[in-house]
């Protein structure tokens, strides 16, 4: 028997349905964010599964907009009063209108420019909307009617979703797929050379380190003391270039020894790598690396690393292994981070906060809802990254025991950590990537220090490069920017990055102008392990021998 309802059942049923769709479109922002979160790739830079707090958030954030609709809705009908219900309509309308923009400016922010097939779909959907409004307060309820039933159908989404998401919840990879991979044991004290120790080599990657803004073309007022003192008794390369412009592509290249063309994370432990000359993906973890080689020289490799899962991937070429993994390498797991750590209800509270900046903001060239949040959240995030990786290096690199030991630093990559002023770790939003370049400057003071405390400094090779150089793509516009960098970087991305070797034992300064890729550093390190470069002359020629490289432009 078909089932009978009243006018009035109809009509709260109806009103019941446009609310939940219409609060399930109010976050369609946090829905696309909760999708993205999804994506298997983004395990790589997972320290555990994902966890379902941005999910919930999104859901509970809708119900309360739901109700608070139908609440509306159901004491407007009860007052009954013409003008008030017709106020209702159209601000019904205006809503909608509100909930295209967000989705609008959302699809420009996220493909970095703007489609115009979709902007102007979306413009036109808009002023038919306007059209609508108009028409209700003529009486004309024509296109009301349509966007009512349009809406209705639209609550469909929501069911949608929660399958969507429920499917890749059953695909999610499990625990054991976080783990790190046992560490080699530690080998013997290699033999030295006479009165002379065993060759050691520090090899320290700061990430985002410039060239061209800390040495070529340093601004008046940026102070780098210790990087000058010791590009003073060391090998200098003025033209090392980049092995690539992005972190995930020129590391690999470097730690392989061999410059990879494309990179793609695949799941929690692999990342695929396409080398030169080659159309196939291959796990990098598969590659050469130049741990396993100072293995096979009988040195003691060990690693303190960011952003990458290192000790994941490559832990079982390793004698000691620590890492922090960079858990924002997207604005949707940055997002599921803050979640996370925010806690449930103070989540909801974020995205019903998110979606007010939203309509606040809605025609505003202003940064997306949430963006100045997550970008403190991050610059935060950041200090207590580059603090474990600094205090791990140090009691690293004093350890005799570790005959090669690479470390990849948090620094200068924005966002800014360090009050070069103040000379302390004070976070704000007025200090600069320059402010960074001088943190550079206080670790490699620091790190000098303690090895010469420990003895060590004299015996101990020391190689500081970057993967690359200052990105404007990525930082313009941002925490931390300022119109000097658009000045400074309107020739585009430097492609050269720091290449210092202050060589055990030596401390004859060589300049070296002619250009080399910075992907032989693993190479040129393992030489000097092994004994078969041991002066900057010697470190020249070595070079020098090499294929000449191809130009590597930014990626």
């Amino acid at each position: 028997m078909p089932l009978s309802l009243s006018p009035a059942a109809k009509q709260r049923l109806s009103d019941l349905i446009l609310s939940v769709s219409l609060g399930n479109l109010c976050v369609l922002r946090r829905w696309y964010d909760v999708e993205d979160s999804q994506a298997i790739s983004l395990d790589y830079f997972r320290t555990h599964p994902p966890v379902n707090t941005p999910l919930y958030a999104t859901l509970l954030g809708a119900a309360i907009f739901s109700v608070f609709f139908w609440l509306l809705a159901t004491l407007v009908r009860r007052m009954g009063k013409p003008w008030l219900l017709t106020a209702a309509r159209a601000a019904f309308l205006a809503a909608l209108i509100v909930c295209l923009e967000t989705i609008r400016q959302y699809w420009n922010v996220r493909n970095d420019r703007a489609d115009w097939g979709s902007n102007l779909s979306l413009v036109a959907l808009d002023l038919i909307l306007v059209a609508g409004m108009v028409g209700v307060l003529r009486g004309q309820l024509r296109i009301l009617h349509t966007a009512e039933r349009v809406t209705m159908l639209m609550v469909l989404s929501l069911p949608l979703f929660l399958i969507y998401f429920a499917g890749m919840h059953s695909l999610r990879e499990p625990a054991a797929a976080y783990l790190e991979r046992s560490r080699l044991p530690l080998l013997p004290p290699r033999p030295g050379s006479g009165k002379r120790p065993a060759p050691r080599v520090l090899w320290l990657l700061f990430d985002e380190l410039d060239q061209r803004l800390a040495f070529d073309e340093r601004q008046p007022g940026v102070e780098l003391p210790e990087l000058d003192r010791l590009r003073a008794e060391s090998f200098a390369g003025t033209h090392a270039l980049q092995t690539a412009g992005w972190t995930m592509l020129a590391v690999p290249s470097l730690l392989s020894g061999e410059i990879f063309r494309h990179s793609e994370t695949a799941n929690a432990t692999t990342l695929l790598v396409e080398p030169a000359g080659s159309k196939t993906m291959v796990n990098w973890r598969d590659q050469p690396n130049v741990f396993r080689r100072a293995r096979e020289l009988g040195a003691n490799a060990a690693l303190v690393g960011w952003h990458i899962p290192y000790c994941r991937v490559l832990g079982d070429s390793l004698t000691r292994c620590v890492d922090e993994i960079g858990g924002m390498a997207s604005d949707a797991l940055t997002q599921e981070t803050y979640f996370a750590e925010s806690g449930l209800p103070r989540s909801v509270a974020t995205v019903l906060k998110w979606r007010w900046e939203s309509l606040v903001g809605l025609f505003q060239p202003a940064p997306r809802a949430g963006e100045h949040a997550l970008d403190k959240y991050i610059q935060a995030r950041h200090l207590q990254d580059y603090l474990r990786i600094r205090d791990r290096a140090y009691a690293q690199a004093v350890d005799p025991r570790v005959d090669f030991l690479f470390v990849h630093f948090p620094a200068p990559h924005l966002f800014a950590i360090y009050d070069a002023h103040r000379k302390d770790f004070t976070l704000s939003e007025k200090t600069t990537y320059f402010d960074n370049l001088a943190l550079v400057d206080r670790t490699v003071g620091e790190l000098r220090k303690v090895l010469e405390q420990a003895g060590l400094w004299d015996s101990t090779t020391l190689l500081i490069t970057a993967d690359h150089g200052l990105r404007y793509a990525l930082w313009h516009g941002g925490l931390n920017w300022t119109p000097e960098f658009d000045r400074l970087l309107e020739a585009g991305q430097s492609p050269t990055v720091p290449f210092i070797l202050k060589l055990g034992g030596e401390t004859k300064p060589l300049v070296y102008d002619s250009s080399f890729s910075n992907v032989v550093s693993g190479d040129l390190g393992l030489a000097v392990l092994s004994g078969e470069v041991s002066t900057a002359a010697q470190a020249a020629a070595w070079i020098a021998g090499r294929a000449e490289p191809r130009k590597v432009t930014a990626r």
